[in-house]
């Protein structure tokens, strides 16, 4: 008996070693390739639609500019959706937060985030529904650097995933948790929305027409239906066989509301 589980141990290890797939990075040169094949890559045209990320700090130290550039790469590389900063004047203290992001919510910025200096003003006001919500520096102070950023990092994060859509079921360790105090948000081990929470990102951004702004090549472009008109002959090939199959695929739809009439 020892002997058959031996056997069959050896033969598993020897499949499994003669099946190994060995990760082979592709070269710049092969990368071209592929890209010049594919037609080039191109970015999809801009609907118009924004999220804002609107500052009323007037003119805030180097350190808190430096955290919103940050976010700005951050989400860039996260979502891809299109924001537009914009800086404004200090607002009348005590200002309301919800009259002040409804200011500049509008059909072009369709989600606001906003971020004021302002003691007499809530820490973070959110409005998920109607994808705003506002943070106030102010009471995230610390005489450690360090952390006051972090913290301002984190709650940014979460403005920005109560503005849009990441604000229900929640895990453990997300910045999308519960916060009451600064305690709280310090025990949070990660900077910003967890993977399993950005589907719901992804989710508000199709609800509010936002379209991520991410290059793709040709190829793609002309299956999705907003490709230009082909300017060499690798883009002519790739755009007459889009249009060969688009037009099949209307005649196999008309045949069938034929039959089902």
């Amino acid at each position: 008996m020892r002997a058959t589980i031996m056997t069959v141990t050896c033969a598993i290890g020897a499949f499994v070693a003669q099946g190994e797939v060995k990760n082979t990075p592709m070269t710049p040169e092969k990368q071209a390739e592929l890209i010049a094949r594919s037609g080039g890559m191109l970015m999809p045209p801009s609907n118009g639609r924004y999220v804002l990320l609107a500052d009323w700090r007037g003119e805030a130290p180097d350190g808190t500019n430096d955290i919103a550039g940050v976010f700005l790469e951050q989400q860039k590389v996260l979502f891809g959706l299109p924001i537009a900063r914009e800086r404004f004047g200090k607002p009348e203290p005590g200002s309301d937060a919800y009259r002040l992001l409804k200011s500049k919510r509008d059909d072009r910025h369709v989600a606001v985030i906003g971020i004021v200096d302002d003691p007499g003003m809530p820490r973070l006001a959110a409005f998920p529904e109607e994808a705003m919500a506002c943070l106030n520096v102010s009471a995230y102070r610390s005489d450690d650097a360090e952390r006051e950023r972090r913290r301002i990092t984190r709650e940014l994060w979460r403005a920005y995933g109560f503005a849009m859509g990441a604000y229900a079921d929640i895990p453990q360790g997300c910045v999308m948790q519960v916060v009451c105090d600064n305690e709280m948000l310090d025990r949070i081990r990660t900077p910003a929305i967890s993977p399993v929470r950005m589907s719901g990102v992804v989710k508000m951004a199709h609800a509010l027409g936002l379209r991520a702004m991410r290059p793709t090549t040709y190829s793609v472009a002309c299956r999705q239906g907003w490709a230009p008109p082909p300017t060499n002959d690798v883009q002519k090939a790739l755009w007459d066989a889009a249009q060969k199959r688009n037009a099949e695929k209307a005649a196999r739809e008309a045949t069938r509301g034929m039959k089902s009439k």
